[in-house]
């Protein structure tokens, strides 16, 4: 697909701009995500989820923000970018590809492969939040570059912190909406549901082998969709406004995203395929099927996990434990 792109735009058997215009153009791409974010939805188990919620979050959260960072102070000082083009830019290049990890993903869970401990739904879930989480810091500073129109026509110097509230408003509304959302939709109380400190301390401690830390370290090297999502609308911003100054950095911005979707989207797609089946565990097809029923049974219940697999558990004990007197007969 990659390739078919290439041969398109540098020949003139099709030319997909002049066709079709940006605006089509622009809402294929967000179909694409839509579709993608979708198909990841439908694969998420309750299961594993709530066996690792930390690992999730940390993997979601962390690696983007740090290396929004380093790329943001390697365009800073390498680069000569303003900080605020530099930060712009950093968001831009950070964000993990969701369509090569999922579709990936997707594919080695379809044969088994690391379904022993949910690393589909995790991996899924995580790809998901750290989408969201670029997308909001890419929006703030998107208003930090791009001056509103009131302030166009005059002839003091804006203040930074009069772009603050275009973004923040709408990351701290997504915030509000979707911890209200999620404690009316997901959080269902049960009188048997016991919740301590030392049990969400436990989860700190991944029970994840060191082939399967370094796989997920490689599913987050693709990139690809938010960067042709998100570079173009900088440079159709700085086109509108006519600074040259502006445009000759978007179409920097677009070069590098460019050269990261390249180099990166199939780099990572083939450490993920090549290296799934040797770094991760398999089960068997009836295993799967098994696993998918009791998260869907799980969901339908609206049982806690944790609860359920210590009746389990119990249960098990209890048939397991023979009396001395039974042993002697």
């Amino acid at each position: 697909m990659l390739l078919a792109g290439i041969i398109l735009r540098n020949t003139d058997v099709y030319n997909i701009h002049d066709e079709l215009g940006p605006g089509v153009t622009s809402k294929i791409r967000t179909f694409c995500l839509t579709f993608i974010m979708v198909r990841a939805g439908l694969q998420l188990t309750t299961t594993a989820l709530r066996e690792h919620p930390v690992f999730v979050i940390i993997l979601a959260l962390v690696p983007c923000s740090i290396e929004t960072l380093t790329v943001s102070v390697l365009c800073r000082y390498l680069l000569e970018y303003p900080w605020n083009w530099a930060f712009m830019t950093g968001t831009i290049v950070a964000c993990m590809s969701p369509v090569v990890t999922v579709n990936c993903m997707l594919a080695l869970a379809e044969r088994g492969y690391g379904e022993d401990k949910g690393l589909a739904s995790l991996l899924c879930t995580a790809a998901s939040i750290d989408d969201v989480h670029i997308v909001s810091l890419f929006s703030i500073c998107f208003s930090f570059v791009f001056s509103d129109d009131k302030y166009k026509n005059h002839d003091r110097r804006t203040e930074w912190w009069s772009y603050i509230p275009g973004g923040i408003r709408d990351f701290l509304l997504g915030v509000i909406a979707g911890i209200i959302l999620g404690f009316a939709l997901a959080f269902f109380p049960h009188r048997n549901h016991v919740r301590s400190t030392t049990a969400f301390l436990t989860t700190l401690r991944m029970p994840f082998t060191w082939k399967e830390r370094l796989f997920v370290a490689v599913s987050w090297v693709p990139k690809g969709t938010l960067q042709a999502a998100l570079a173009p609308m900088a440079f159709e911003r700085a086109r509108k406004e006519g600074d040259p100054a502006k445009i000759e950095l978007a179409l920097d911005v677009v070069r590098i995203s460019v050269i990261a979707v390249v180099f990166l989207a199939p780099l990572g797609a083939i450490g993920m395929m090549s290296t799934g089946p040797f770094l991760l565990n398999k089960i068997t097809i009836e295993e799967h099927q098994r696993a998918r029923e009791l998260s869907y049974l799980r969901i339908v219940s609206l049982q806690p996990v944790r609860t359920r697999r210590k009746k389990e558990k119990s249960a098990d004990d209890n048939i397991n434990i023979v009396s001395p007197t039974e042993t002697a007969l």
